[in-house]
C-alpha cells in the first residue's frame, strides 16, 4: 500500500526504503571489495578503477545509512545477507577476470540505477529527506 502525502506512513515508508537501500549498498562495497581482492590475480589494470568504484559505494552506504540513524531506527535485517551475497559475488566474478567483473558492474549498476529512479515517484510529496538522499546518489 502506497502511502498517503503528507501522512506519517509516507516518513515510515521512506525509513523502510533507506535501510533496504543502505542494506544494497552494504552488498555493494563488499561485491568491490572481493572483486579487487581477486582481480590483483585475475585483472590488475582494473584494481584502481574497482577501489574508484568502492568509494563511490562507501560514500552511498554512508548517506543511506544516516538517514535512517537520525530517526532512530536500526539497519535493515537483510544488511548482513546483502554483505555475503556481495562478497560471494565479487569473490566468482574477481576470479573469473575482466570480462566477468565489467560485465557484473553494468549490471548491477544499472539495475540499482532503475531500482532508486522508481522509488522516488512514491516518496514525493511523502518524505523529502528520503528523496534527497536517493536523488544525491542517483545524481
Amino acid at each position: 500500500m502506497r502511502p498517503v502525502a503528507g501522512s506519517p506512513a509516507g516518513n515510515d515508508y521512506g525509513a523502510r526504503i533507506l535501510k533496504v537501500d543502505h542494506a544494497g549498498e552494504h552488498g555493494a562495497v563488499n561485491l568491490y571489495s572481493a572483486q579487487i581482492s581477486m582481480a590483483r590475480f585475475t585483472a590488475p589494470g582494473m584494481v584502481d578503477e574497482l577501489k574508484e568504484f568502492r568509494a563511490h559505494e562507501q560514500r552511498h552506504r554512508a548517506l543511506f545509512g544516516a538517514e535512517p540513524a537520525r530517526r532512530g531506527r536500526a539497519r535493515c535485517r537483510s544488511c548482513r545477507l546483502c554483505g555475503i551475497g556481495g562478497r560471494a559475488l565479487g569473490l566468482v566474478t574477481g576470479l573469473l577476470g575482466a570480462g566477468a567483473i565489467s560485465a557484473t558492474t553494468v549490471a548491477v549498476e544499472s539495475v540499482v540505477l532503475q531500482h532508486l529512479e522508481s522509488q522516488l515517484p512514491a516518496l514525493q510529496g511523502n518524505d523529502p529527506a528520503a528523496v534527497a538522499a536517493i536523488s544525491a546518489i542517483v545524481a
